[in-house]
């Protein structure tokens, strides 16, 4: 039986080289997600799709310590939009603001999704 499930082009993995493919995959990635999670998370929780987001990007080449570049600006955004000052992770500002774990997961892409609408690609 062939695999149809759905692949990202690999080709040009490497984040230095090639950082807008990279956020291309991902935010493809993040698009099945949106429908399926239960496929690509290990439970439906916000801080599961933080270390889902964070694998990514180092398995993309990003070295450590430079993961976290792709997110700062909607660390800052989800910050500001929240009025928070305090040094809070993305995650944990979105699961504090919502009901429960699915909640957040379910806000995440909401926010993700108004974030890089009024964003310029990369």
């Amino acid at each position: 039986m062939k695999d149809e499930s759905p692949r990202v082009n690999r080709e040009g993995a490497n984040a230095q080289s090639d950082p807008a493919r990279n956020r291309e995959n991902l935010m493809e990635v993040l698009g099945w997600m949106r429908e399926k999670p239960g496929l690509y998370l290990c439970a439906r929780t916000i801080d599961c799709l933080r270390a889902f987001i964070y694998g990514w990007l180092a398995g993309a080449g990003y070295p450590p310590g430079e993961t976290e570049l792709l997110m700062v600006g909607f660390q800052e955004w989800v910050k500001e939009r929240f009025h928070v000052e305090a040094a809070m992770s993305w995650n944990k500002i979105i699961l504090f603001h919502s009901m429960d774990n699915f909640d957040a997961l379910d806000q995440f892409f909401a926010l993700f999704e108004e974030y890089n609408a009024g964003r310029t690609p990369l």
